[in-house]
């Protein structure tokens, strides 16, 4: 077998019938809920109808389309049949003459030689390695046109600042009507590219290095298309957290780079001091998923479903939210700074409602520099809360935090990994960072959501080299640790 391997690609130049065949099953992975997908489609076409691509579909997603592969799976080629593999990619010579003056710390150091070492591949870097940093000193040290694509407006800023305070870089952006793609590097907010697919295009020509961060999004199917489309031969992909629980998803993400090249843990940060260490308390709390609802449009009872139940359970659970209220009064009685994370903004004025201090509410639809305006009214605080939603999840740098409260419930370990993080970031006086979740137990019903959601969080802690403990009260949590 014969393959050409471009900046995006592998070419299939000669394969025999059997060689091809076995490419395609070892690239072909099954398609989440394709089984239902299939089935309501049988009630469309009872019989299979010949011209329908939805009859005639396995149910997976088919990365190798018969002439080509993405490029990030040339390892796992390799490996799988024999082949003579012509390297038709050119590398780029450096353009500009750039610095970065931040100081890099030795995982820093190491993470930028890598990627430039293996041109293409996964930065793994935990909460709080400082990705921004890292990714300024790759494309300071490469001086070439360079598109840097990230998830959110805040995100976005962080780049910004980031290039701004540490390298002499000008940097241009594309974030809602703002296309500046005539400077050499450019931050994009990925939300912008994906609205105009040729204005897109255009912006993803002739860079010859892209970095994705938060590269853990790149699973979904537009972020992969979207990259797909850029030719840079430097490509590298930025996240904490980059194996999902489903194998296309992991996919997707080596198809787009390849695998890791450089991986920084959050406990070897902790245990080199550059993050705080934990001390997580997990309080045990009953929880009664409720079997039917109120369907306000029809005005009459229906059977439950799970966002019934997580309404009900989590986020207007008056007995969890009051937990929720006590572990706050009691630390910022102590003149501590708390972040309360929940999953819905609905969730979040419930625990305000019943606080004792005012807050400080981070909202999905806040500008970025509103974003940030909250952020250093927190900072300037001596004590306080400051409460939001998912917009945390995801790079928001989260100045002085003294205690976490995971709200929100839920079992993804990228979420509960990064929203951990948010606590870790060391300040003045601070060495450990107090972490607070909950052992949700379902009373009645078949299927224990919250319970097996708890269990998956506490194995993340423990899968991260984290110490919990378990209390079965409050009170118990906060005086033991008193």
């Amino acid at each position: 077998m014969r393959l050409t391997r471009t900046n995006t690609k592998l070419m299939v130049v000669a394969a025999s019938n059997e060689e091809r065949e076995t490419i395609d099953n070892a690239f072909a992975f099954d398609v989440e809920n394709s089984v239902f997908v299939k089935k309501n489609h049988e009630k469309v076409h009872k019989e299979k109808v010949k011209g329908c691509w939805m009859c005639a579909w396995d149910g997976k997603h088919h990365f190798f389309g018969g002439k080509s592969l993405p490029a990030g799976f040339l390892s796992e080629v390799e490996g799988l049949v024999d082949c003579d593999i012509e390297d038709a990619r050119i590398a780029p010579q450096q353009q500009h003459e750039w610095n970065c003056s931040a100081t890099l710390r030795d995982y820093q150091r190491n993470a930028v030689d890598a990627a430039i070492g293996g041109v293409s591949g996964i930065v793994e870097a935990a909460t709080g390695a400082g990705k921004t940093i890292i990714a300024a000193g790759i494309v300071a040290e490469l001086g070439l046109r360079t598109i840097i694509i990230v998830p959110t407006k805040v995100i976005y800023t962080q780049f910004i600042d980031t290039f701004k305070e540490f390298t002499n870089i000008d940097v241009g952006t594309i974030q809602g009507k703002t296309w500046e793609v005539d400077k050499p590097v450019v931050v994009a907010v990925m939300a912008g590219l994906t609205k105009d697919k040729k204005k897109a295009m255009a912006a993803l020509a002739g860079r010859e290095l892209i970095i994705i961060d938060e590269y853990h999004k790149s699973a979904a199917k537009t972020w992969y298309n979207t990259i797909a489309m850029c030719n840079a031969y430097y490509r590298f992909g930025l996240t904490a957290t980059p194996f999902r629980k489903d194998q296309l998803g992991c996919e997707f993400l080596r198809a787009c780079t390849g695998n890791v090249l450089s991986s920084i843990k959050t406990k070897t940060l902790q245990n080199t001091g550059y993050l705080s260490t934990t001390n997580i308390r997990i309080i045990k709390n009953d929880v009664y998923p409720p079997k039917y609802a109120l369907d306000k449009e029809k005005q009459c009872m229906r059977k439950a479903v799970f966002v019934d139940k997580y309404r009900s359970c989590i986020a207007t659970n008056p007995k969890r939210n009051a937990m929720i209220a006590e572990i706050t009064n009691h630390h910022i009685k102590s003149g501590e700074k708390v972040l309360i994370i929940t999953a819905w903004s609905e969730h979040a004025h419930a625990i305000e409602d019943i606080l004792n201090v005012d807050c400080i509410y981070l909202s999905g639809k806040d500008t970025a520099k509103k974003s940030r305006e909250k952020a250093e009214a927190f900072k300037a605080m001596d004590g306080g809360v400051l409460i939001g939603t998912s917009v945390l999840d995801l790079g928001f740098d989260v100045p002085a935090i003294d205690v976490v409260v995971m709200a929100g419930a839920g079992d993804a370990k990228g979420r509960t990994q990064q929203r951990m993080g948010r606590g870790l970031r060391k300040s003045d006086g601070k060495e450990v960072a107090i972490i607070y979740d909950f052992l949700d137990n379902d009373i009645g019903g078949s299927r224990k959501y919250f319970n097996k959601h708890s269990i998956d969080r506490i194995n993340t802690y423990t899968n991260l080299g984290q110490r919990i403990t378990i209390f079965d009260s409050v009170e118990e949590a906060i005086i033991n640790n008193e």
